[in-house]
């Protein structure tokens, strides 16, 4: 990691040295993006009570993809199975 001065501001920012195109630091980087319109809209709250399901499909090629025998049996696979296979018995 290096240090550099943003472009926009002049404030010091670190970068990597194969990171030799970053020019602004990431407050102006967001600035820079979000007049432009690019930037993606913040992340908006949604009440506890407003899941959405999960297609039956959706869930099965999930559960899947995550399962234990795929990931070394490794404990976050274990635990997302796991949680998966609830949600579809309790679906309708």
């Amino acid at each position: 990691m290096s240090t550099h001065a943003c472009q926009k501001c002049g404030a010091d920012f670190e970068r990597e040295a194969a990171a030799h195109w970053k020019r602004l630091c990431l407050a102006c980087w967001i600035q820079a993006k979000n007049a432009t319109g690019d930037a993606p809209p913040p992340p908006r709250a949604q009440p506890a009570d407003s899941a959405v399901p999960i297609p039956t499909d959706m869930l099965g090629r999930l559960i899947r993809l995550c399962h234990p025998d795929k990931h070394q049996d490794s404990a976050m696979a274990t635990e997302a199975t796991k949680w998966l296979l609830a949600q579809r018995r309790a679906s309708p």
